[in-house]
């Protein structure tokens, strides 16, 4: 009897399932045009699972959205003089990470390396670095936490990361 109970209260892992697809699918079309997913490593796999339609991996979904390229996050992403050639291709750069101080450093260092890019290149053409700006969001999985919306705004300074 008692087994029952405890099956009756255990959400059904397809609804779970259903339920992060369409969360997913619904961010990724609150954001119009191409994007790059920037993803923690450990989300991954977790994000195809979600994503697979059971005929094979979800990226199909992805390039529906717009995504025109999956990036995992680490530590030298904006090394160098000029950004990843696929920052320069797209319109969004979203990431996906989990709520931890080292993440959010990450995405903070690697945003700002955009915009101090973007700035450059743009100061020649007076365009100004508003899109930069405004192209990089964060959503943190499975949900926000405090410091980290802390962390990231401080710094990247007058940048705003655009959490969710």
């Amino acid at each position: 009897m008692e087994d029952t109970k405890a099956a009756a209260v255990l959400p059904d892992s397809f609804l779970l399932m259903h339920e992060a697809r369409r969360g997913l699918l619904m961010l990724l079309d609150g954001h119009s045009g191409s994007k790059c997913l920037v993803l923690e490593s450990a989300l991954g796999g977790m994000i195809n699972r979600v994503l697979s339609d059971g005929h094979g991996p979800g990226t199909s979904a992805l390039k529906e959205r717009g995504v025109v390229h999956i990036q995992e996050l680490h530590e030298n992403m904006s090394d160098g003089p000029d950004p990843p050639t696929f920052l320069k291709s797209v319109q969004h750069v979203i990431y996906l990470i989990r709520p931890s101080i080292q993440h959010t450093m990450r995405v903070a260092r690697h945003v700002k390396g955009d915009i101090t890019t973007s700035s450059k290149r743009n100061s020649s053409t007076n365009t100004g670095n508003s899109n930069a700006i405004q192209r990089h969001k964060v959503y943190f999985v499975p949900h926000t936490s405090l410091p980290c919306e802390q962390v990231c705004t401080r710094h990247t300074e007058q940048y705003m990361c655009g959490m969710a």
